[in-house]
């Protein structure tokens, strides 16, 4: 039988000494990497990101085709760890909203991350979508979440179709689209996975950034939890490609794996409680 999940403020506390060690730490060797040797930046952030997740008591699984250089990577969008996470896992830079940027923490690696911060207004769209699309022309890899906002993990909110014309723009090659899904919580120290604990990692306040670090503060001192990377085989999209059909493409491949985590996770619970 699973005992019960503790919270400890002293594991919090000890979380954020060695989290601000880290912070510390990266400002310097990152500065010198992108004077001197800029290839090997990517390195050194999955390293730190790497070792963020240890900190935050996160258990990293990839599965699946690993994805080329140059490819726009679709995910669904759970918690303010999913840069983390990926970062942890990929050599890419992410889309993210302009709000983001003033977050503390996670503004700063989401910058060092090389995020692109956009303003979600209708009107700056055109002009958004002509920068990302020229990142994808040097060959860049981009992360983009186009739910547009976070949800609990369980389920996959509609995917807007906008950031897709990234690789219907004009392009004298198709570009790589590869969905992935995040799943947090398929088990956590060997228990099931509860709603609410999944709620300890799972953020979606929606606008409301008010409640990140209540929320944070929460996350530091659960016990940990599993987080799951899952690519999806890749597709190419390429001028012609209707943006509608390719997003309605990458919202099912995301929520299949959302079902197959969650059917793993049913499988689980009922062998802890046998």
């Amino acid at each position: 039988m699973c005992g019960p999940i503790r919270y400890s403020r002293l594991r919090a506390v000890m979380r954020l000494l060695a989290l601000a060690t880290m912070f510390a730490l990266l400002p310097g060797p990152l500065l010198l990497v992108n004077r001197i040797y800029p290839r090997w930046r990517f390195a050194l952030l999955r390293c730190f990101f790497r070792t963020v997740v240890y900190i935050c008591g996160l258990r990293l699984r990839v599965s699946g085709p690993a994805p080329d250089p140059g490819a726009l990577l679709v995910a669904n969008h759970v918690s303010y760890l999913d840069i983390v996470v990926l970062g942890a896992t990929v050599n890419a830079s992410f889309v993210s909203k302009a709000e983001v940027a003033k977050w503390p923490a996670i503004g700063f690696l989401s910058s060092a991350a090389g995020t692109v911060f956009i303003d979600r207004r209708a009107r700056y769209a055109g002009e958004h979508v002509a920068a990302l699309s020229a990142r994808l022309s040097r060959g860049e890899s981009l992360v983009v979440f186009p739910e547009g906002a976070s949800s609990d993990g369980s389920g996959v909110l509609p995917f807007k179709s906008t950031l897709f014309g990234v690789v219907c723009a004009a392009h004298d090659a198709a570009t790589v689209v590869q969905p992935l899904t995040l799943c947090y919580g398929s088990r956590c120290h060997d228990q099931p996975m509860t709603p609410q604990y999944r709620d300890t990692y799972a953020w979606y306040g929606g606008d409301d950034d008010a409640d990140f670090v209540p929320h944070a503060w929460r996350m530091l001192c659960g016990p940990g939890s599993q987080v799951e990377v899952r690519f999806h085989p890749p597709m190419l999209a390429c001028a012609e490609t209707d943006r509608k059909f390719l997003a309605a493409e990458c919202q099912a491949a995301v929520a299949a794996g959302i079902r197959a985590a969650s059917d793993e996770h049913l499988q689980f619970r009922v062998e802890a409680l046998g």
